[in-house]
């Protein structure tokens, strides 16, 4: 079968009845280049393809377009930043929302760190390293953090281990552990902590979520890890808490904020929020 015939056939057959074409004629693409190993501008309309590689198609468009498999954990490594990033059901899928937030933290960190200051940069859940490893490629070289990336996966932190390396970042400590039961809670140093935690419910969780890692997503109540994190920032002497948080879970959490006053809240992308928490001492918010 030519490669003008196959990419006919494979449209009637999978992107007929879609709701949206764009994006899986975007997927069927990557598929097919996946397969041949070539970009599809690179092959000849009329290249005959061999029945083992349509076979491999069909099985991979079966996969994501009937199972709902995510294309990205196909098509890696992707781009996250300026990172080349490493993924696979083990961790997250990176979304553009928590790529704009990164970009807020890092400009935010800029303006609050100074050359050669003692601080440590905490991620909670740190996955495949997405935002920790963004914020440590993107601050200046005068402000060289310890920086601790935490997860209760340990194929996760595999995952994030491949990733530093890919990267060339070789300043990151990984733990494998719960959140932050394994952290002093009186740290002598100016703390940042970064997380985007699980804040959806069983209820919440969407089919297309199926394959990603429930550990990552799915918290036991509405806002029980974003407790546990403010009010380890609250037992710090210095600390700054930055994190990804959805529309209900803020508003449940604004009895709790109220009483702290020190915190703002940035709308990103729908219904997705950047929660800032301020324990500075010698911070002043603009």
């Amino acid at each position: 079968m030519q490669l003008i015939q196959l990419f006919s056939y494979l449209k009637q057959k999978y992107l007929l009845k879609s709701n949206n074409k764009t994006y899986n004629l975007k997927a069927l693409i990557q598929i097919i280049e996946l397969v041949l190993e070539k970009k599809l501008y690179q092959i000849k309309y009329s290249q005959e393809i061999n029945p083992n590689q349509i076979k491999q198609i069909n099985k991979l468009c079966k996969l994501v377009f009937y199972h709902m498999f995510p294309i990205q954990y196909l098509i890696t490594p992707t781009q996250f930043l300026n990172l080349d990033l490493h993924i696979n059901p083990h961790t997250l899928i990176p979304r553009p929302e928590t790529e704009l937030i990164v970009q807020k933290i890092i400009e935010k960190l800029k303006s609050i760190l100074h050359d050669n200051q003692k601080v440590i940069i905490i991620d909670l859940g740190i996955g495949s390293g997405n935002i920790l490893l963004s914020i440590i490629k993107n601050l200046p070289p005068q402000i060289s953090p310890l920086a601790i990336g935490i997860d209760i996966s340990f194929n996760a932190l595999e995952v994030c281990y491949k990733n530093l390396q890919i990267n060339n970042i070789n300043n990151v400590t990984l733990i494998n552990s719960s959140l932050l039961n394994i952290i002093k809670s009186d740290l002598n140093f100016k703390t940042v902590i970064i997380s985007n935690p699980p804040y959806l419910t069983k209820k919440e969780i969407k089919p297309e979520l199926f394959f990603e890692p429930p550990h990552a997503l799915i918290t036991p109540t509405k806002n029980y890890y974003y407790k546990q994190i403010i009010d380890f920032c609250l037992k710090q002497k210095e600390c700054i808490c930055m994190l990804e948080i959805d529309q209900k879970s803020l508003q449940k959490l604004k009895p709790l904020l109220h009483r702290i006053q020190n915190y703002e809240y940035q709308h990103i992308t729908r219904k997705i929020y950047m929660l800032t928490i301020f324990n500075f001492r010698t911070y002043t918010q603009s």
